[in-house]
């Protein structure tokens, strides 16, 4: 493992107090064929293991599925450091090798395409017994890139719904452009920008890719000082990119590392692993933290000055939720949890709405009509 991960990592989990014991990381070199392109996708995978090593058995359990695309020209080496941070913690990492450039020059949109397969491809073999993924992969998924990567991100999320929340890294805008992508994705969103970043400038493509998102919950870290390279280990192209760039980052890859994951790690967990206190830990981090400036757009909170245009009914409810006699039908329905992730959307001809598939906790439901919207939070047990 790459040492300086090792103690991220360790330094993360004794101060959230996990208590399950790291898993040790398993690695397997994998291809994937996308009938639809007839194209060969090489991979590397990262895997919760039963013991360290090349080819060993997956450790018992469903794990959530990350898939990682990579900058221009860097490896996958560049990123084991997410490999050593996440996978201990209980993560599946798939990391497409293809369209790595510099000659030929990548194909962001085969990229983005090989991002969206694979995501959508070894989901569909948790139900494959002849698969070494066979009940090992949960349903809950995200695509996370860095740089060429991030953009390819955007393009691989564009429209595409089996995906739970996307993650970039200094994204860089791409062909199709990724900032019009953007307009097109709803999922939760986390953009990380540098603020030093002279390779990918933010105010170009970060923030542009930020404000175009349609996501109802997405938010964006500034990190002081930060440049573009450091979120991955040392990488020739890279660093030299950077270096001819400007302006230079002024705080070390070890400082912009553990930023990115002191933030990283408890926002995966509360939308991989819908573990709320988690999602209440990465807020906090955003408030306190003084390495970095936020700006986060999620619907979080009731109205409160708004009149009311009627009551949902029960509160608490168990299974069903009755509409406002007020408002008319058809109504727009959405439900949200308390941190901002929409977790349903429906357009309801009926008063009586049964949500007995989601879990007993706290929610906010949107409801809308021709004349009205208004948020209500309610209580399922």
């Amino acid at each position: 493992m790459n040492k300086p991960a090792v103690i991220i990592v360790f330094l993360l989990i004794t101060n959230w107090v996990v208590l399950s014991q790291p898993y040790p990381v398993g690695n397997r070199q994998m291809s994937f064929t996308d009938p639809a392109r007839s194209r060969t996708i090489a991979t590397r995978v990262y895997h919760p293991a039963t013991s360290s090593g090349s080819n060993k058995p997956f450790a018992t359990g469903a794990f959530p599925l990350i898939i990682l695309g990579h900058g221009f020209s860097m490896s996958y080496n560049a990123y084991l450091n997410f490999a050593d941070s996440l996978v201990p913690l209980g993560y599946i990492i798939v990391m497409p090798t293809t369209e790595v450039g510099p000659i030929p020059f990548p194909s962001h949109e085969n990229f983005a395409l090989d991002l969206s397969f694979l995501n959508t491809h070894i989901k569909g073999l948790n139900g494959n017994s002849g698969s070494v993924f066979y009940q090992h992969v949960a349903s809950t998924s995200a695509i996370m890139g860095h740089s060429m990567g991030g953009g390819c991100s955007f393009l691989a999320c564009a429209g595409n719904s089996n995906v739970t929340t996307m993650v970039t890294f200094a994204p860089a805008e791409t062909n199709t452009s990724a900032i019009t992508a953007a307009a097109q994705i709803t999922i939760p969103a986390l953009v990380f920008s540098g603020q030093n970043d002279g390779v990918t400038k933010p105010s170009e493509n970060h923030i542009p890719m930020y404000n175009n998102l349609a996501s109802d919950c997405k938010t964006f870290v500034n990190i002081l000082g930060g440049g573009h390279c450091y979120y991955a280990l040392s990488n020739l192209a890279c660093d030299f990119g950077e270096s001819t760039s400007s302006p230079q980052p002024t705080i070390t890859r070890e400082q912009q590392q553990q930023v990115t994951f002191s933030l990283l790690i408890p926002y995966l967990n509360n939308m991989l692993k819908n573990d709320a206190s988690q999602g209440s830990l990465f807020l906090n981090r955003l408030q306190t933290l003084t390495t970095i400036t936020y700006q986060r757009d999620c619907l979080t909170s009731v109205n409160e000055t708004q009149p009311s245009p009627g009551f949902i009914y029960p509160v608490p409810f168990s299974s069903e939720i009755q509409i406002p006699g007020s408002y008319s039908l058809p109504a727009t329905v959405k439900i949200y949890t308390i941190s901002g992730t929409r977790l349903y959307e429906n357009t309801v001809s009926e008063k009586q709405i049964n949500l007995s598939s989601l879990e007993k906790g706290l929610y906010l439901i949107e409801i809308s009509d021709s004349e009205n919207t208004f948020v209500y939070k309610a209580i399922k047990n």
